[in-house]
């Protein structure tokens, strides 16, 4: 089985062997075709705007297990958005970074939640440490960016964060 057999492309779940849906999204499962899976050139993020960035950040471990980060991107010179998505598996050299074709409205809805949410009232708050790892969701409006964090909002209120991620996850397009 190949690293991108092993999860989910949908929801980062892992997948049991040979499965043909995920068991967690219900995802059909595509089976690589060996003619044609050759490798795929990495997408290029360079000179792309970060106005969302979702990810997992593991302390004391060289890389974590699942989808790391999923990140949408504005190309300003194109007005083009993009999400993108990276991840690694520990034992791992390399990455498996996907884009996708996505538009304003995805922003727009992104910014939506997370005002609905009230995640800004958490910017520089330190409501506890986590140990072993804490989940990100950086954002940006206007000109403001924000970086909030596991360790900034009350435990009680972690899916939050969690909800953006899932959130921006589901609204990728068609594969670039």
């Amino acid at each position: 089985m190949e690293i991108r057999d092993k999860f989910c492309r949908n929801c980062g779940a892992e997948l049991g062997k040979d499965a043909k849906f995920c068991m967690e999204c219900g995802v059909k499962i595509p089976v690589p075709d060996e003619k044609l899976a050759a490798p795929k050139k990495a997408p290029d993020d360079k000179g792309l705007k970060l106005l969302v960035d979702c990810c997992s950040k593991t302390m004391g471990l060289p890389v974590s297990n699942g989808l790391d980060e999923t990140v949408l991107y504005l190309n300003e010179q194109t007005g083009e958005y993009q999400i993108h998505t990276y991840y690694k598996m520990a034992g791992q050299p390399t990455e498996l970074h996907r884009a996708y074709k996505a538009d304003k409205d995805v922003y727009e809805k992104i910014i939506q939640c997370i005002n609905e949410l009230e995640l800004t009232k958490y910017e520089g708050v330190m409501a506890c440490g986590m140990i072993g790892g804490e989940y990100v969701v950086k954002f940006v409006i206007g000109e403001k960016v924000y970086r909030i964090t596991t360790s900034n909002v009350p435990y009680q209120e972690h899916n939050k964060l969690y909800n953006v991620g899932s959130l921006l996850g589901s609204l990728r397009g068609d594969e670039i």
